[in-house]
This record gives structure tokens, C-alpha cells and sequence, in this order.
């Protein structure tokens, strides 16, 4: 009988890329979309062989009105080469997240910007200070 036995596992991680560039993205009437928030994660320090397992954006918003109400929050996240996916809002909490990055390297250029389908009122400043965050594996060889 023949064993063979694989050297190599997998090992997970996640990348806390911090608030975007510029750090609030602002919008004043709906159905417009936002300014543009980036972060460049190309030179970041990750293993070689690290892969995208889920990616979530969190953030905090603010109004030049303090009873200023909205619905229908849209984040849309691009890659570096101008895939953009709209992020599956979560009902609870000031989050979203896709998985439709899986698989590509997290060391590139992201760009996110949003919209209000609808504002009480319109015309008021409105901006969300987002932050990225990366689910990450990869292959720990032997070596490693």
C-alpha cells in the first residue's frame, strides 16, 4: 500500500486596508453617484500566493442634517482593472460584502463609490467614511 501525504495547507487571514483616500465620500441629492474613495494595496506586505475569499466594506455616515433620512444605500467596489460589483448590503449593521472577487490578488488598486436611491431631503450633505476589508488564503508549502 502507497500513502502519500500533501506537505502543503491552507492558511486564511484578513487585511484591514483602513478608510479610503479621500476618507468621506460625500453626495448631495440621490440617484447621483458619490465621489470617489481609493485605496492602493499593491506594495502591501501579504504572502505571494495570497487569494481573495470575501471582501466586506463597514462604514459610518454622516449629514449636514441631523434628521436627514435616506433608503436604498448602493456601494459599488471596482478592482484595478474596472470590475465593478455592487456589494450585498447587510440590513443590520453599516456593512456589505461580496464574493465575487474570490480568486484574485488582493495586492492591487480598489476604488468604491455609493448612492441614495431616495433622501428626505435632497441637496444636503451626505457622506459615509468607508473601510475596506480583505478575506485572504493562501497555500503554506513546506517551506513556508
Amino acid at each position: 500500500m502507497l500513502l502519500l501525504i500533501n506537505a502543503s495547507a491552507f492558511a486564511s487571514g484578513s487585511l484591514n486596508a483602513g478608510k479610503s483616500e479621500p476618507a468621506n465620500l460625500v453626495v448631495y441629492r440621490s440617484k447621483s453617484l458619490s465621489t470617489a474613495g481609493y485605496w492602493d494595496l499593491s506594495d502591501y506586505k501579504l504572502p505571494a500566493k495570497a487569494v481573495i475569499t470575501g471582501i466586506k466594506v463597514k462604514w459610518d455616515y454622516f449629514s449636514s442634517l441631523s434628521n436627514q433620512r435616506y433608503s436604498g444605500l448602493e456601494l459599488y467596489l471596482y478592482n484595478q482593472k474596472g470590475k465593478k460589483v455592487l456589494l450585498k448590503n447587510n440590513l443590520i449593521g453599516s456593512y456589505a460584502s461580496t464574493d465575487k472577487f474570490n480568486g484574485e490578488l488582493p495586492k492591487q488598486k480598489w476604488k468604491l463609490r455609493y448612492k441614495v436611491k431616495d433622501f428626505k431631503y435632497e441637496g444636503s450633505y451626505f457622506a459615509i467614511t468607508p473601510q475596506l476589508i480583505i478575506y485572504y488564503e493562501f497555500k503554506k508549502d513546506k517551506e513556508d
